[in-house]
């Protein structure tokens, strides 16, 4: 697909207690959205941090965001995922990003 990922290395560690298989499969689910909306610049920012009392995983830079109907992701599958692992996901369409907390 041409897309960059770009990922925030100076960011601190953040610590999920987890089923590591769902959990990456989640984020795989969710980078590969984040791919498809991509837009123009083709490239995808990962950001994982500690906020307040809950981890953030963000996925940002999506520019084609704001083309797409914001109710079909994360769709059946995700949300099955997003159920075993406690998680909740949030899309904010103007600031072009998509957020999974823990």
């Amino acid at each position: 697909r041409g897309v960059k990922l770009e990922i925030n290395e100076k960011a601190d560690p953040v610590i999920v207690t987890s089923n590591p298989f769902l959990l990456i499969t989640l984020i795989w689910f969710f980078l590969d959205f984040a791919m498809s909306v991509a837009g123009k610049k083709k490239t995808v920012y990962l950001n994982a941090e500690k906020k307040q009392d809950k981890a953030v995983i963000t996925f940002s830079n999506l520019e084609g965001l704001a083309g797409i109907q914001t109710d079909k992701f994360p769709g059946e599958r995700e949300q099955k995922f997003l159920t075993a692992l406690s998680a909740k996901a949030t899309t904010e369409v103007a600031a072009e990003k998509i957020n999974i907390l823990f």
